[in-house]
C-alpha cells in the first residue's frame, strides 16, 4: 500500500504527525531503535549523542551486535540519511568520521543487523530517501511518502516485515524458512 502525506520537516523524524501515526500502527514489544534521539517509542533506545533521551550512547553497529538475535518484534530504522547528515552527527559529538563511516555498505550492515534481532513476523520501520529493502527476507507492507514542500527531499517510510530467518555463518549471512 502506497500513500503520500504532506507534513513539516523536523529532523526527529517520528515526531512528524503522518509517520509517527504509522508507526503507531505496527509498534510492539519488545523494540529498538539503534538511531533514537529523542524518540521514546522503542523499549531499548540508542544515539551516539550523550545529551538525547536515549539509555545507551553507542556506535550503532556496537548497539546493533550487543542485541540477543531473533529476540525483537519491531525495529525503527531512522539512520541519518546521507554521507553528508553521517558527517554532521559525527562532528557534533566530537568523533572523526571515517570514509567507510559514510559508504552505502554501512547502511547494508546495519539493515542485516537489524534483520538478525528481529524475530520472524517482526517489523522494521525504515525511515529515509529510498524505498530499498533493509534486510533479506523481509516483504514490505505498507510505503508512505510525507512531502514536506519547498525544496526539501520527501521522507520515504516503508513497513518491512522479517519473512526468514537469518544465521550468520562464517561473517555473511545466509537464509532459512521460519522452520529451522
Amino acid at each position: 500500500m502506497l500513500r503520500r502525506a504532506t507534513a513539516q520537516p523536523n529532523s526527529q523524524t517520528l515526531s512528524i504527525p503522518p509517520i509517527r501515526e504509522l508507526a503507531a500502527k505496527y509498534l510492539s514489544s519488545p523494540s529498538f531503535d539503534p538511531f533514537a534521539r529523542n524518540c521514546r517509542l522503542a523499549d531499548l533506545r540508542n544515539d551516539l549523542d550523550e545529551s538525547t533521551a536515549s539509555e545507551f550512547h553507542m556506535h550503532a553497529t556496537d548497539f546493533l551486535e550487543s542485541l540477543e538475535p531473533q529476540s525483537y518484534q519491531f525495529a525503527i530504522f531512522d539512520p541519518p540519511y546521507s554521507p553528508r547528515q553521517t558527517h554532521e552527527v559525527y562532528k557534533s559529538v566530537g568523533l572523526t568520521c571515517s570514509k567507510e563511516d559514510t559508504q552505502c555498505g554501512q547502511w547494508s550492515r546495519w539493515g542485516e543487523a537489524i534483520g538478525f534481532a528481529l524475530s520472524v513476523g517482526g517489523i522494521c520501520f525504515k525511515c529515509g530517501w529510498n524505498s530499498c529493502r533493509p534486510f533479506e527476507g523481509c516483504k514490505l507492507l505498507e510505503c508512505l511518502l510525507v512531502c514536506h514542500g519547498s525544496m526539501h527531499h520527501d521522507t520515504v517510510v516503508t513497513v518491512w516485515e522479517k519473512t526468514l530467518h537469518q544465521a550468520r555463518l562464517f561473517g555473511r549471512s545466509e537464509l532459512k524458512d521460519s522452520k529451522g
